[in-house]
């Protein structure tokens, strides 16, 4: 689980209405979902992975969750947004096993599952950057727009 925490000048439930419509109505990720919104504090959204979208299915597996948690700092509001890609582990470590075993069958030697190992570690810390970023940075031009008086259609 990776943790963030953004402020804005915003009263708590003006951020939460903002950020729930706009995920509802312009999804941040391309493969995104709010699974669950207990106003006027937490929203929790799943999302799903890039290279499963040419799949060109609408059963493609969700394989990250996001939870956006918001409180009153007076009258300001503290966004905290947790992260789990559990989901996203368990998928590819498999396949990278299968991988590493599979070279380590036909050379003998066992250099082939570090190799995998590595470049199994590497793969998710790049997809879980990529993903946080991309979250977080959606989030923050949001509320940051909403912040400056921007128009936004607020359900």
């Amino acid at each position: 689980m990776f943790t963030q925490e953004l402020l804005f000048n915003l009263p708590a439930d003006k951020a939460y209405s903002a950020l729930l419509a706009n995920f509802q109505s312009n999804a941040p990720l391309e493969k995104f979902r709010v699974v669950r919104s207990a106003g006027p504090s937490c929203i929790e959204a799943e999302f799903g992975y890039s290279f499963l979208e040419s799949l060109k299915s609408d059963t493609k597996p969700f394989i990250g969750a996001a939870r956006v948690t918001i409180t009153p700092h007076g009258d300001k509001s503290q966004v905290l947004i947790d992260y789990s890609f559990g989901k996203l582990l368990v998928a590819w470590f498999p396949v990278y096993l299968a991988l590493g075993l599979l070279f380590y069958s036909f050379y003998k030697t066992n250099i082939w599952i570090g190799v995998f190992f590595l470049a199994y570690l590497l793969n998710m810390g790049v997809s879980i950057t990529r993903f946080r970023n991309k979250f977080q940075g959606e989030v923050l031009g949001y509320l940051k727009a909403v912040e400056n008086g921007c128009q936004v259609n607020v359900g």
